[in-house]
């Protein structure tokens, strides 16, 4: 995975599908997704998708999934040099804007870019997330 924070070039090596599948119990049923990049220790992302299809190479964005009244495209996990934690939405927050491209999908990885604006928790800073790249594989 590979994208910029304001600017900023940064690059991680590890990039997993950490979750993806059918919502349990859900009906009728919707999906989800949760990409995972160096996250452990560091500074990665993770993205998250909602939809009410398989997930599959389409564009996410920040607009509104009826069935869960959140994002269907969320960014977060991104920390700061003093360790603060950045996301895209948090309820009560407005949508900040999100595209996640997913450009692949197979049973072995997920392929897409993604850019968006994401908010220190406290809600004192934003962040512009540009030129995302990311190939992440799936434990299959």
């Amino acid at each position: 995975m590979r994208y910029k924070v304001d600017g900023e070039q940064k690059q991680y090596d590890t990039c997993y599908v950490t979750l993806m599948g059918q919502f349990p119990n859900s009906t009728p049923p919707f999906y989800y997704c949760a990409i995972a990049c160096g996250r452990y220790g560091n500074s990665g992302i993770i993205a998250t998708l909602y939809n009410n299809n398989e997930i599959s190479a389409t564009q996410y964005t920040e607009a509104i999934f009826s069935r869960t009244q959140i994002p269907t495209a969320i960014l977060g996990g991104y920390r700061d040099a003093n360790n603060a934690l950045y996301i895209s939405w948090q309820n009560g927050w407005p949508n900040y804007p999100v595209t996640v491209d997913i450009t692949e999908v197979t049973a072995r990885y997920v392929k897409g870019k993604f850019s968006g604006t994401m908010r220190i928790v406290d809600g004192t800073n934003e962040i512009a997330i540009t030129g995302g790249e990311f190939l992440a594989l799936t434990n299959k």
